[in-house]
């Protein structure tokens, strides 16, 4: 397991790495659907505890990969269920109609964000 590719620790400079996509469920959404025992195991691979913001554990666990490029969709930020999925392939409708509300936009993910690009050196001012 230690020498897996897709392993946070062993993913490279010259890489993109993503928590999620805009065809696939949000972080919280996939991870509600796992059993118990898959969900210690995400967990066990993350090396942390587990907690109940599990999209703001990988979004930080992307972040401070080596990976030149992290990219965690909006509704991982703000930590949204299933229910505001972007888009679900082959099913031709309910797609497409999630919209951002600024009101959405709190302060404790504004704060989590700029803590973890700043501390993951992501952010050049240059």
């Amino acid at each position: 397991f230690d020498d897996n590719p897709h392993k946070p620790a062993n993913i490279s400079e010259n890489s993109v790495v993503y928590t999620g996509t805009h065809d696939n469920d949000t972080t919280a959404g996939w991870f509600d659907s796992l059993q118990p025992y898959e969900q210690e195991y995400v967990f066990e691979i993350l090396q942390t505890e587990p907690q109940n913001d599990i999209a703001h554990c990988l979004a930080e666990t992307a972040l401070y990969t080596k990976a030149n490029t992290a990219i965690m969709p909006l509704q991982d930020i703000l930590q949204l269920s299933s229910d505001h999925r972007m888009n679900t392939p082959g099913q031709k409708e309910n797609n497409w109609n999630w919209r951002f509300e600024w009101e959405q936009l709190d302060d404790s993910n504004c704060e989590f964000m700029k803590y973890h690009i700043d501390n993951s050196e992501r952010y050049h001012a240059d």
